[in-house]
């Protein structure tokens, strides 16, 4: 195959992400597969590979490599007939033949097919028995030979020849190769977890360093065996194992029903290999995010499991909730056993509806649990998707202003240490006395800080009116000097360049130094808590099928959030906003970095402030409003200053690029990025504030009016550009 061999395997140099594999495949090559028999069913297993986005899958055919090499034959017999089309020129016929096998070649080259055997030891147990692709066909046959099968016994599950090797044998001989080994199935009657006794033979199997990984179903056996391994001598081990889930498909239809995810810089065996020799950090059988996820929460907060919401256990869900709510708070992870493993609730996928009504189901049980908790017992909840139609719902139980129990039941429970329990009457009291002081505390600080605010609006504004409207006087529309706004909509994409989007987002929301679409998500404040990313547009990449075109132009999202920008380029908001865009009718007199740098001022945030009561102006009844410096074309001194004002942008806009270039290289080394952070918004501070202060000058604006707006910006939290300088 191609990818299967050095010369041609085209290996992709790139930052490691996870992939999706699946090194547990039957072919028709195996006596029980129950699919067709003939040579389009090996094509529709790689179509549904690569359906599944699978990036990796192995063929593993009971006690045989017939199957791998029958793709080898097929891929032979496609390039061999691919080559004869050739030699027919001018042939329509021939064109379409060439096209269709083209594309037979192609699910082959997408995928790396790696050759591999679910081999059965004397001991009656399975090993996948994954090969390097550059081992040849005729080692692995050999391979077969020295372990006891010949023909008569390939595909077979249950072989009526025994195999001459036990497990110890497998794995000596195995030495001779560049291989991954795997127990497969161990949580079945083939598996070495049911049909091996507890002994020394288990503990040398799964201690052996020549085992790289456990395939497994059951989450629980997988925990037993983690914990077997973790706290036995006997089954210690240098490298720890890697747990994986893989298909065992026997059909095409069952091709990824589960699979397990690796992190990879390079699409090949060794890479693959070498991931297994780290499986804590490149291992994965839920999607890496969500595992990330569900791990903190049973690890590092207040989580109990709930394992279904049977009738015996939502008994036992509302005695937490009450407990959480009456104590610290926490969560109550819904298909996660008191002894947390992750089991899951079943979620039916044979169509969305049926998906929806069930987990409907489920949250209309917890809803019923909660209505039987007498008082204020406060929910949010959140499902996350595991493999095999499974999912998880976490209940997170906020601590509660009041203690709540079950109705027609007088127990109050509490949590400590971990453990739920039932208040003693000297607790009660103890916590009844510290929560009625807390409420009176909360409310006199409330009024106390309402009484200030109030006060401190009243100056606020008796102040902010003259120089409103000394402002006003020396202004003009800003809608008399702009052509637009043109309302800019999303432009439509496909579900994995969405996916695709939310995943680098979610690291660098203020986007990329390159890209092709603007993104954000619904509001986008004019100013962030640090400096960096004030002007330019947060651009990502994507596949739109639109593209960017040279065009200067003044993006306005909600928010207030205002960027320039060279290029007028599509967004996309995943449907939940919108942005508007807008240009100067005089570039001459205001140009389009100075509408900008005017509208991400100071001044103008604290005007908008005072006069609209938000920074927000992307509505048009405020928008309509909005105002701009007079600007006189003969006043050279102010001409000057205004072209110092866009030559500072461009420096700006210039150190952000750069900024963005460099820092996801340092994103993983927290203190390199702070520190790098911080000399970047440095130097981007002195220059806005540079043109802070010419547009103070241009409104005529003497040092305590300036005074009167920064104080009132710093009140409201309004990040100011030149105190990280003081």
């Amino acid at each position: 195959m191609s990818q299967n061999h050095p010369d041609v395997l085209k290996k992709q140099n790139m930052r490691e992400k996870f992939y999706k594999i699946d090194l547990h495949i039957h072919t028709p090559a195996s006596n029980c597969y129950k699919g067709d028999k003939n040579d389009d069913e090996y094509l529709k297993i790689i179509k549904r590979a690569k359906k599944e986005r699978l990036k990796i899958i192995a063929i593993t055919d009971h006690n045989s490599i017939e199957g791998y090499r029958k793709i080898l034959e097929i891929e032979d017999r496609l390039e061999r007939e691919k080559s004869a089309f050739s030699r027919i020129r001018d042939s329509n016929q021939s064109k379409e033949e060439i096209r269709k096998i083209e594309n037979k070649l192609s699910l082959l080259k997408d995928i790396l097919i790696l050759p591999g055997i679910e081999f059965e030891v004397s001991n009656c147990v399975h090993f996948l028995t994954i090969f390097d692709n550059r081992t040849s066909i005729k080692e692995i046959e050999k391979f077969l030979g020295d372990g006891g099968y010949d023909e008569e016994q390939f595909g077979v599950e249950e072989p009526t020849k025994m195999s001459n090797w036990d497990i110890l044998h497998l794995f000596d001989e195995l030495t001779k190769f560049n291989c991954i080994v795997i127990c497969a199935h161990v949580d079945s009657n083939k598996g070495v977890y049911n049909v091996i006794p507890p002994s020394t033979l288990r503990a040398q199997c799964l201690s052996s360093k020549q085992l790289n990984g456990i395939e497994y179903k059951n989450e629980v056996t997988k925990d037993k065996i983690a914990n077997i391994i973790r706290t036995s001598k006997q089954y210690q081990r240098k490298i720890p194992l890697a747990f994986v889930k893989f298909s065992d498909s026997h059909n095409v239809s069952e091709v990824g029903r589960n699979i397990t995810y690796v992190k990879l810089g390079m699409i090949d065996f060794e890479s693959v290999k070498n991931a297994f020799g780290n499986p804590t950090e490149k291992i994965s059988t839920e999607y890496p995010e969500i595992q990330k996820i569900l791990d903190k929460l049973i690890s590092e907060e207040i989580a109990f499991g709930v394992e279904d919401l049977s009738t015996e256990n939502k008994e036992y869900f509302k005695k937490l909730i009450c407990g959480l709510n009456n104590s610290e708070g926490g969560y109550c992870l819904v298909g996660l056993t008191k002894n947390r493993n992750k089991i899951g609730l079943p979620v039916p996928t044979r169509n969305e509806k049926e998906m929806k009504n069930k987990i409907k189901g489920y949250f209309r049980d917890i809803y019923n649990c909660l209505k039987e908790i007498e008082g204020d017992a406060r929910l949010t909840w959140n499902f996350y998707p595991l493999q095999n139609r499974k999912m998880i719902i976490s209940v997170h139980v906020r601590r509660g202003d009041d203690l709540v129990n079950i109705k027609n039941q007088g127990n109050i429970y509490l949590i400590k240490k971990k453990k739920i329990r039932v208040a003693s009457a000297r607790e009660l009291q103890k916590m009844i006395e510290a929560k009625s002081v807390s409420v009176i505390e909360t409310r006199i600080e409330k009024k106390i800080t309402e009484m200030e605010g109030g006060i401190s609006s009243i100056r606020n504004f008796l102040k902010a009116i003259p120089i409103i409207r000394k402002c006003e006087d020396n202004c003009v529309s800003l809608r008399r000097i702009i052509d637009g706004p043109d309302v800019m909509r999303d432009i439509k994409i496909s579900k994995t360049e969405i996916f695709k989007i939310n995943s680098s987002k979610n690291v660098y929301i203020n986007g990329f130094s390159k890209g092709n679409i603007v993104f954000f998500e619904y509001k986008f404040e004019p100013r962030l808590d640090y400096a960096y990313l004030r002007y330019s547009p947060p651009i990502f990449k994507a596949r739109t099928g639109v593209r960017s075109v040279k065009k200067e132009l003044i993006y306005l999202v909600p928010g207030g959030g205002v960027f320039y920008s060279q290029k007028k380029y599509p967004i996309f908001t995943n449907g939940s906003s919108f942005a508007i865009a807008f240009s100067s009718k005089e570039p001459g007199k205001y140009s389009n970095k100075f509408i900008s740098c005017f509208l991400k001022s100071s001044f103008w945030l604290w005007y908008c402030m005072n006069k609209f009561g938000t920074l927000d102006i992307i509505s048009p009844d405020i928008f309509q409003k909005a105002i701009i410096p007079r600007i006189h074309i003969k006043d050279r001194k102010n001409m000057k200053k205004i072209e110092f004002v866009d030559d500072n942008l461009d420096k700006i806009l210039e150190l952000e690029k750069g900024f963005l270039s460099i820092i996801p290289k340092s994103k993983k080394n927290g203190e390199i990025y702070r520190k790098k952070t911080e000399a970047h918004n440095k130097k981007v501070d002195r220059l806005a504030y540079e043109i802070d202060k010419f547009i103070y000058s241009l409104l005529s604006l003497s040092n305590p009016e300036i005074k009167v707006i920064e104080s009132f910006l710093s009140e409201n939290r309004i990040y100011l550009p030149f105190r990280s300088n003081n």
